[in-house]
């Protein structure tokens, strides 16, 4: 900006100008980035603005109180003081055993932020989706949600988005959305159905069982796979783009969640010891294929 306007106190002509102050920058990428916060822009709330813009924003109303882990920052404005005691500690856990099942490269660069708000009218009016409980925004990296009277359904509620959170903050720019183009970086089938499977978690003491058919989303999930929803065949859904995903609604859910399901816990298919499944290794070579930067097709063929 400075050569600019010292280009144009000398009288040099308007196109030299530019070509001259903006010689060494790539055009094309700034318009990509533009396009991108635009898109971000046009959806409003959460996903319009940065981290420390929303924090500003939801704290000059209401007193919000704070608690840290390892991992994780935790705000809510609930009056509710256990709830915070209650997400640290099946959050931290639930991190522990994402770690240890994908095994990050580094640590986080900062803590995680969760907020919770203590109402569903709130969270709405602060950007949160139309029919959901929480969701992960990559751009603000935040996870955000609503206080739910079933504290075991929105435990579950934050451990898939917390599985969103995890993969996009803990294997940077592999995961999540690519902000240039909006898309996200890996199938809308594995991002949703591996989010759905570690969602239906269920946590005994410290020790973390993904994939528990016994809790509530795990329920929801196999009585849709069993209903009449009808099938998509397997070789589409792992080819889905992200709006062809979305469009099948919750029988692509119930789907994309019953093939994870199936890779994590066979032979045992009833979810009966969950974590000890002979094939969960093609789960982890996916994720790992992913990390490394490969395309669909090529995860596609070093993990099947």
């Amino acid at each position: 900006m400075d050569d600019l306007l010292t280009a144009f106190r000398k009288g040099t002509k308007r196109s030299e100008a530019y070509d001259a102050a903006f010689k060494d920058i790539d055009i094309e990428k700034v318009e990509k980035e533009i396009r991108g916060l635009a898109r971000q822009a046009a959806k409003g709330g959460i996903a319009a603005i940065g981290q420390e813009l929303f924090l500003k924003q939801i704290q000059k109303e209401g007193k919000w109180e704070e608690k840290t882990t390892k991992h994780y920052r935790i705000l809510t404005d609930s009056v509710d003081k256990e709830v915070l005691a209650l997400m640290a500690k099946h959050m931290e856990i639930m991190y522990e055993a994402y770690s240890t099942a994908f095994k990050p490269d580094k640590s986080l660069e900062n803590k995680a932020l969760v907020v919770i708000f203590k109402s569903e009218s709130e969270y709405h009016a602060q950007g949160g989706p139309q029919d959901s409980a929480a969701f992960y925004s990559p751009v603000a990296k935040i996870l955000v949600g609503y206080l739910d009277r079933d504290r075991e359904l929105l435990l579950n509620h934050f451990y898939h988005e917390g599985t969103h959170q995890f993969f996009d903050l803990a294997f940077t720019g592999a995961f999540g959305v690519d902000p240039e183009t909006g898309e996200e970086r890996v199938p809308t089938w594995f991002s949703e159905g591996i989010a759905d499977c570690l969602g239906a978690s269920t946590v005994r003491g410290n020790k973390v069982f993904f994939n528990d058919v016994a809790s509530p989303v795990g329920r929801d999930r196999l009585r849709a796979a069993q209903s009449s929803i009808g099938t998509i065949p397997l070789r589409d859904m792992l080819f889905f783009s992200k709006e062809e995903f979305y469009k099948e609604g919750h029988r692509a859910y119930a789907l994309a969640w019953s093939f994870c399901f199936f890779l994590w816990n066979w032979p045992d298919t009833k979810g009966i010891n969950p974590n000890n499944g002979q094939l969960r290794g093609v789960i982890i070579k996916l994720v790992n294929a992913f990390k490394e930067g490969k395309s669909t097709e090529e995860a596609y063929k070093t993990a099947f």
